[in-house]
């Protein structure tokens, strides 16, 4: 049987790593938000905005499954689609 903690843990981790690299995540989410609303003309959300990130660990997962950090991504983006569905 799979122990789930193991890979909480790694997410866990992962996402602490990359808050050091590219620092907080609500900012850097704005920035992107920014960005691409500005870049299509219309105002995107964090939510959208990490839904469309799943959605492209979704496509490379569909392409190669064997990629974890692709699955690790993947379920950091749909944990932060749930976080910010209400704003």
């Amino acid at each position: 049987m799979v122990d789930i903690n193991i890979h909480f843990n790694r997410i866990s981790s992962i996402i602490g790593q990359r808050g050091q690299e590219y620092g907080d995540l609500k900012e850097n989410f704005n920035r992107v938000k920014t960005i691409a609303s500005t870049i299509l003309e219309k105002d995107i959300s964090n939510y959208e905005i990490a839904v469309i990130m799943a959605s492209i660990k979704l496509a490379r997962i569909a392409n190669d499954k064997t990629k974890q950090d692709s699955w690790d991504d993947c379920i950091a983006y749909v944990l932060f689609a749930s976080m910010f569905k209400d704003e």
